[in-house]
């Protein structure tokens, strides 16, 4: 959304956490160098959630420094969402704590990102690409780049066992995600546990970031012995089953995002050389192999 009109405002407050806080006090430091710092921000109407984040990081007091990075639009915006991450410049561990609301904006909302790494806040809708906020903030804890594959392994999340973090390049520009939100995987921890449970969804998910696709159609008739099988988790299946990337003359239809119709979460099937989108659309990752 776009802030609206009136005196609308965000206001937090940043302190120290208690252990880094005691761990400094014993360091020396003076106490009025980790006292709470009240930061408010006055929005204007019409501001995007990017230029509210920059507003923000321009708020900080000395001794803070933030990164503001624009996400990708949801099919249903008009403008992406924006994450700002806030760090001390003497890299203490800080806490920032609000008063709900955080904003008294109606026109747009703000909150700060608590992640449980034991069941991350995963539920995505059909109609964004650019994953919870939860989500988002585990990836940028250690974020990757656009020439390898990173997995990101979490006790559990709460919508799947498995997800690729497409690039989606069959999307336009503005829904398309930026680094470091594409070329990597989440996957549970159960499936990564060396057990014969599950074991298709370490490459089943890397399959679907290396050529940028769903699954493959469930009426297809090679649908059952593809990498992308379109119900690869109603069985545990053997680790040794058939984990195929059809190539030429088999070809397959897969599952894309459909750009071109009204909603882009209606998904196209087209029928396509599996091998062939693997080749052209893990080009960044794979070129050096």
């Amino acid at each position: 959304g776009r802030a609206g009109g009136g005196a609308s405002r965000i206001n937090f407050r940043l302190t120290v956490s208690p252990e880094d806080e005691r761990a400094a006090l014993a360091e020396g430091v003076p106490a009025t160098a980790l006292r709470a710092r009240n930061v408010t921000v006055n929005l204007q109407p019409g501001w995007t959630p990017a230029r509210v984040g920059q507003a923000v990081s321009d708020a900080l007091p000395d001794g803070f420094t933030a990164e503001v990075f624009e996400n990708p639009r949801a099919f249903t915006a008009a403008n992406g969402s924006c994450d700002i991450l806030i760090k001390r410049t003497d890299n203490r561990r800080i806490v920032i704590r609000t008063t709900p609301p955080m904003t008294n904006d109606t026109s747009m909302t703000a909150e700060v990102v608590r992640v449980n790494i034991q069941n991350v806040q995963s539920n995505l809708p059909n109609s964004y690409i650019p994953l919870t906020p939860e989500a988002r903030r585990v990836v940028r804890e250690s974020p990757g780049v656009d020439d390898r594959l990173d997995f990101y392994i979490c006790e559990n999340f709460t919508g799947f066992w498995g997800l690729g973090l497409n690039p989606h390049t069959d999307l336009a520009a503005h829904f398309q995600p930026r680094v470091p939100l594409r070329w990597g995987c989440f996957v549970a921890a159960q499936p990564m546990n060396n057990n014969d449970e599950y074991p298709w969804v370490y490459p089943h998910e890397a399959g679907h970031v290396m050529y940028d696709a769903i699954h493959v159609d469930a009426g297809d008739p090679h649908n059952p012995t593809a990498l992308m099988y379109h119900n690869v988790l109603t069985q545990q299946h053997p680790v040794n089953a058939t984990k195929r990337i059809t190539d030429a003359p088999v070809n397959v239809s897969v599952e894309v995002w459909a750009p071109t119709v009204a909603v882009p979460w209606n998904q196209g099937t087209p029928s396509i050389n599996a091998a062939d989108r693997f080749r052209n659309r893990s080009g960044t990752v794979t070129e050096g192999w």
